[in-house]
């Protein structure tokens, strides 16, 4: 950790504590939660060699998914809040 000055929107300048923040390793513990929640909820084994995509998105991604991804009413989505909101995730059996 450690402190870092920067300039807000009216030009003060702030003191911010920054913590060091690893996101390929963030990338790669979310493909393991994937694998566990396809065998949670489907008793689906995902393979090692099989491909998954983990990434962080901005507001404006967020939205895309939510257009073109999640408004489709699939029968096999499983919708769920763990931990008072911490974590929502939204998984399509099959895609």
């Amino acid at each position: 950790m450690k402190y870092v000055w920067s300039d807000d929107e009216i030009g003060t300048s702030i003191r911010n504590l920054t913590i060091p923040f690893d996101g390929i390793r963030y990338a790669e513990l979310f493909k393991y939660i994937s694998k566990a929640l396809s065998w949670h909820h489907w008793g689906s084994y995902i393979k090692s060699e099989s491909d998954i995509l983990s990434v962080s998105l901005t507001k404006t991604g967020e939205e895309a998914f939510e257009k073109f991804l999640f408004s489709l009413q699939s029968n096999h989505r499983i919708e769920d809040v763990i931990g008072n909101n911490t974590i929502k995730y939204i998984r399509y059996a099959g895609s």
